[in-house]
């Protein structure tokens, strides 16, 4: 999976939410939250209201250091650019959206899944579509694990955010479809599909109006 390090139309606001999105993760982690702020899926179907609070703390709870570290280093690389095009107001409710998004779809998918689902992956996921949808044409610096080819592209080499989009996509529904024992991975891949899915179509209205950035990806 290609792993985003920065976009490359930088953020021209500070990043306030993002920060604080990033700050609240580490301390839920470093309080060792885990599994009592996740939901479940059988419950989140039968009972969907009693556990929307459930959806909200699991995106802010992770399963480890490792687990957080790379949930934001997703975040901390396009949210910055997603933050400061849609401002704070705009990428809170994306942020949120996604949240709900990526547990329904994730519901959906296993009704009847017992497990408890932590992380912010979900919410990071529709950030990242939301990019893909207020800049199509732009361009983000990720490290891609075709190792070889870094003599070539070198460790992060510029690529369109569609491209990195499609990847995200495709990696996560081979991952849903269980290929390669990936399904058997301990991820909740459903749940990043539906944010991303959710954040290319909240991406899509929310900037509505919104000039595009003059930032163009070389393809």
């Amino acid at each position: 999976m290609l792993v985003p390090i920065r976009c490359e139309d930088e953020p021209r606001s500070f990043p306030l939410l993002t920060l604080l999105i990033v700050s609240a993760c580490v301390a839920a982690v470093a309080l060792e939250l885990g599994e009592t702020w996740g939901y479940q899926p059988q419950q989140l179907m039968a009972h969907p209201e009693a556990s929307a609070p459930k959806v909200v703390t699991s995106a802010f709870a992770h399963a480890g250091w490792m687990h957080l570290g790379c949930n934001m280093l997703f975040l901390f690389a396009m949210g910055r650019a997603v933050e400061s095009r849609l401002g704070f107001v705009r990428f809170s409710l994306l942020y949120v959206g996604g949240m709900f998004a990526a547990a329904f779809t994730q519901a959906w998918a296993e009704p009847t899944a017992s497990f408890t689902v932590v992380g912010a992956s979900g919410a990071v996921a529709a950030v990242i579509g939301a990019y893909g949808s207020i800049n199509p044409r732009g361009a983000v610096r990720a490290v891609h694990p075709i190792w070889p080819l870094w003599i070539l592209t070198g460790i992060a080499p510029r690529l369109p955010v569609w491209f990195v989009v499609a990847g995200f996509f495709v990696a996560n529904l081979l991952g849903a479809m269980g290929f390669q024992g990936l399904g058997e991975a301990n991820i909740a891949f459903w749940s990043h599909l539906g944010g991303l899915l959710g954040g290319i179509v909240l991406g899509a209205v929310f900037s509505c109006g919104l000039v595009q950035p003059e930032e163009r990806a070389e393809v």
